[in-house]
């Protein structure tokens, strides 16, 4: 019995590859963990430790989905990682092995000062008899393909682009876990003519840099678009301060 509930226990070792054309592929930040996802509806999960000493690295979990995956990233941590289907839902998950004690002492904060911290901990407390390691539902585009997503460094928001020309940036809760969802809206970036493709954080120096016109710096983020521009917007109102136009759509 025993050596069956270790079986059980283990990661998957067959069929760990995907079936179908990757969409998403993104290290986290501290280097431990890889994520794919792709159209055959997996989000796959590797350790980047090797196995047995081998640079080989080895899946440690995999979450089926029932629409295509088009876009993964992880929180800055590294403690969860973030997946979007083609149907506009976002879903995150822990990459440890289970997130019962994250949840419970997340959910119990030393102080609450701040509207947003009151939502946070009525999200966290309503996840605390949930599966420890399931995914759960983080945010949603409403029915809107969502095309790439990031986090920028140092940040407490997750952006997510997608095919209706927008990019949203949502505020991932600081007072309880990302597992109870990410319902807070810091902005919106309204700009492109046709879909977004890409988005990706501008590094602090960059952000320093392009920040000198408009006051102190704060979080940036680029996005490529089907329009033919690549643009830099400022996540804390959604402003747009450059556009450079690449090619005609």
């Amino acid at each position: 019995a025993a050596a069956a509930a270790a079986a059980a226990a283990a990661p998957s070792t067959t069929a760990e590859w995907h079936s179908d054309t990757i969409r998403s592929l993104s290290f986290d930040p501290t280097g431990r963990f890889l994520v794919t996802a792709g159209d055959d509806k997996t989000m796959r999960l590797w350790s980047t430790a090797g196995t047995a000493g081998t640079a080989v690295y080895e899946c440690v979990k995999q979450v089926r989905q029932t629409k295509k995956l088009s876009a993964a990233c992880f929180t800055e941590d590294g403690e969860h990682v973030m997946f979007a289907n083609k149907y506009g839902d976002v879903q995150v998950f822990p990459t440890a092995a289970s997130a019962a004690a994250s949840v419970a002492a997340a959910a119990a904060p030393d102080a609450v000062t701040t509207d947003d911290a009151a939502d946070e901990i009525a999200a966290g407390n309503a996840t605390a008899g949930a599966a420890a390691d399931a995914p759960a539902y983080l945010l949603g585009h409403c029915c809107s393909i969502i095309t790439d997503m990031c986090v920028p460094p140092s940040s407490s928001l997750v952006c997510t682009s997608d095919r209706d020309h927008k990019l949203r940036v949502s505020k991932l809760p600081r007072t309880v876990s990302v597992m109870g969802g990410a319902p807070g809206i810091q902005s919106f970036c309204y700009g492109h003519t046709a879909f977004v493709a890409c988005v990706a954080p501008v590094p602090a120096a960059g952000a320093a840099a392009a920040g000198k016109a408009e006051g102190a710096a704060s979080e940036r983020v680029v996005t490529g678009g089907g329009d033919g521009t690549i643009r830099l917007w400022r996540l804390d109102d959604g402003k747009l301060l450059s556009t450079v136009v690449l090619a005609e759509p």
